[in-house]
């Protein structure tokens, strides 16, 4: 097991889960397998995102559907780990034919932060990704995507701590709902009771201060920060209330990352659906909503407790 990270499982077999990493660097990626094309939706809020094969999932698109999503570090270089998965599809699938052609969108944290090197993931890290999925469990921590990113960059450079990629899943009477989340922020992440966990570190008094504490003193705007997040579910919606569900769960992110979707974030949301399960008579969109926040919450600062295993 590679220091920093942990094995989180869940119940959830409607899809699959896979992470690499560079053999010679600190960078990997995180590929996501839907057995079959799921109803997409993602919100952008950051000021300075950077993703793949976006449109595929507009309201515009006549279909609206992914076959897959990768996250990879590697800023923008990164998004052509995508193309592994693709290539991957192309080979199972051996058909040309216009509905059988991907799509697998993508996103990006920057990631050479702190390394000299200028490995990115590539095609053949994306599709080593992709054919290593399996259901029910994924690495956490400094794994995949999250394998070399940081928060707490908005107090200046003394005050970053290490993060990692989370996850998080939650089962409500019958209707299921995953989240993960690579976290390099500008923020700091800030815990259910309020308190800083990590990030806005300051080394002379070995503690960390609020935001609001630490802004007294003066803030940087650094770039090369980015919070991209994936929700996934079994409910049954059409594509516009999956595009809602979606921007409902990404504010909700703005409870334990402060600040969140600054302009040197390129903070993003994903949302997909199986469509399996219908939501229960009681139980409304909104319910639902804050279901997703809380799991989507949950999955960052599950990041930070992964990275900091042995």
């Amino acid at each position: 097991m590679m220091r920093g990270s942990k094995l989180f499982q869940y119940d959830f077999g409607d899809f699959a889960v896979g992470t690499a990493e560079h053999p010679h660097a600190a960078t990997g990626c995180t590929a996501f397998r839907f057995p079959d094309s799921y109803l997409g939706a993602v919100d952008a809020r950051g000021g300075a995102v950077a993703v793949g094969d976006l449109l595929s999932l507009s309201l515009e698109n006549t279909w609206g559907a992914a076959d897959g999503l990768m996250f990879a570090g590697g800023s923008s270089y990164g998004l052509a780990a995508a193309e592994g998965a693709k290539a991957a599809i192309m080979k199972e699938r051996k058909s040309s034919d216009f509905l059988q052609i991907p799509a697998v969108p993508a996103a990006i944290v920057y990631d050479f932060r702190d390394r000299k090197d200028t490995f990115y993931p590539d095609a053949t890290l994306g599709r080593e990704a992709w054919e290593s999925a399996i259901a029910n469990q994924v690495w956490i921590g400094a794994r995949g995507a999250g394998r070399n990113v940081s928060v707490g960059k908005v107090l200046g450079r003394n005050g970053v701590e290490p993060s990692g990629q989370g996850a998080s899943f939650t089962s409500f009477r019958g209707v299921k709902v995953f989240a993960l989340s690579v976290v390099n922020s500008a923020g700091c992440i800030v815990n259910r009771e309020g308190k800083v966990i990590a990030g806005n570190f300051d080394p002379a008094t070995g503690q960390r201060v609020s935001t609001r504490e630490g802004l007294i003193a003066g803030s940087v705007d650094s770039p090369g920060n980015t919070t991209i997040s994936v929700l996934i579910t079994n409910a049954k919606l059409d594509r516009v209330q999956l595009h809602r569900l979606c921007a409902s769960v990404h504010m909700g992110l703005g409870r334990v990352i402060e600040p969140y979707a600054t302009g040197s974030d390129g903070d993003v949301m994903f949302a997909f659906t199986s469509g399996k399960v219908d939501l229960p008579v009681n139980l409304s969109q909104s319910a639902l909503a804050a279901i997703g926040a809380w799991t989507a919450q949950d999955a960052v600062l599950s990041a930070i407790e992964a990275v900091r295993s042995v």
